[in-house]
């Protein structure tokens, strides 16, 4: 089945909104999904105030940027009109920690299972994002196979950034079921600088310290002397985002998590460095990146196509924010590769994120940083 009729960018308008929403309701579509840009400031409950009235399911969130196609957007909507009804799952209150997460997904689990692919809306400031998809694959195990992203802005204040057609969500994610299996990609392309380190203080998603030493001290030390640059003069971000950590797997691959703030001489990331890992600071280089982003798309591609020779594809791009920062101008030359890649035979929606989820190598579905994940159906 392809997933996705048709889609659009619609400025930043409500009643441009709402024009493009009938007409994509008037064509047939089951359900929506609604990519909203950060810029200009939306509240959620704009949205729900024109999203309400349409009696077919809808899910969305804000975003620092949305994409269609081989275009990145900074403001509007970038809607898709799906030829299927979405079942929707909505998980509240995930900083409440493992036992209110595990429960309310056991209560959905009849509505979870049905689903081959589950489209997966997170607020990417939420605490216990790790919990929540190790929940997932403890329920439902193989038969999970999810693909998202984090919403939220690059202020880092958390606030409702979710949306569903009866409310909006904070700390909070939804889970979006689909009948279709898809077929997914992910890379990263970051390198290693320094380490390793061992982590042995964090809370949740705060690194505190790294080989019994608080961790911006360690950090500070190797940035700075890369970079050429000072975090006193800087804002903390701004050099950051060239230097991720990478926690080390069982097989040796690196799972990136994103450094997005200071609290004293803790780190503030993207996502839970677990105690007692086995850390690296991570550096990046361009053309590394981007022919990352072409091996992520070839690689969800090249597997559709396997299994669906002549159907139009319909594709979910989920691509971290920081690399579009990092990129700068040449993030252009990322999203023209995915673009080319994937061909002109389909339709391809998403979203630049706080954190993304996705599957990996071994199965197991993961939250990633500084990643570009693909999915292909």
């Amino acid at each position: 089945m392809n997933l996705i009729s048709s889609a659009i960018h619609c400025p930043s308008s409500l009643p441009d909104l709402e024009d493009q929403l009938d007409l994509l309701v008037d064509a047939g579509a089951q359900s929506l999904l609604i990519l909203a840009a950060h810029s200009p400031a939306w509240h959620c409950e704009q949205i729900i105030s024109v999203i309400s009235k349409y009696n077919i399911p809808i899910v969305g969130g804000i975003f620092p940027q949305v994409l269609l196609g081989d275009q990145a957007y900074d403001e509007g909507f970038v809607v898709a009109a799906l030829n299927c009804p979405l079942d929707i799952v909505c998980i509240n209150h995930l900083s409440s920690g493992d036992e209110s997460i595990a429960a309310q997904l056991l209560n959905n689990r009849e509505k979870l299972i049905k689903a081959k692919t589950h489209i997966t809306l997170i607020d990417g400031l939420a605490a216990n994002i790790e919990r929540l998809v190790e929940c997932m694959y403890e329920l439902m195990g193989l038969n999970v196979t999810a693909v998202g992203g984090g919403a939220g802005a690059l202020d880092f204040v958390q606030r409702p950034c979710l949306f569903t057609r009866e409310g909006a969500l904070e700390d909070a994610a939804i889970i979006a079921g689909v009948p279709s299996p898809i077929h997914l990609g992910v890379a990263h392309g970051w390198e290693v600088m320094d380490g390793p380190y061992l982590v042995t203080g964090s809370e949740q998603n705060m690194l505190t310290t790294l080989n019994y030493t608080p961790a911006f001290e360690i950090y500070r030390e190797k940035v700075e002397a890369a970079s050429g640059e000072r975090f006193d003069d800087t804002n903390f971000f701004s050099i950051a985002k060239t230097y991720p950590l990478g926690i080390e797997g069982l097989d040796g691959s690196l799972t990136v998590r994103d450094p997005i703030n200071l609290r004293g001489t803790k780190l503030m990331c993207v996502g839970e460095v677990p105690q007692n890992s086995t850390v690296y600071i991570l550096k990046g280089r361009r053309e590394g990146l981007i022919k990352a982003a072409g091996v992520a798309a070839a690689t969800a591609y090249n597997a559709y196509r396997r299994q669906s020779a002549t159907t139009p594809y319909s594709g979910l791009l989920f691509d971290c924010i920081s690399r579009s920062l990092f990129l700068e101008s040449q993030f252009e030359q990322e999203l023209a590769l995915i673009q080319h890649t994937l061909g002109d035979n389909g339709i391809c929606v998403g979203a630049l994120t706080l954190g993304e989820i996705s599957n990996t190598s071994n199965g197991i579905v993961s939250l990633l940083n500084k990643s570009t994940v693909i999915g292909v159906l």
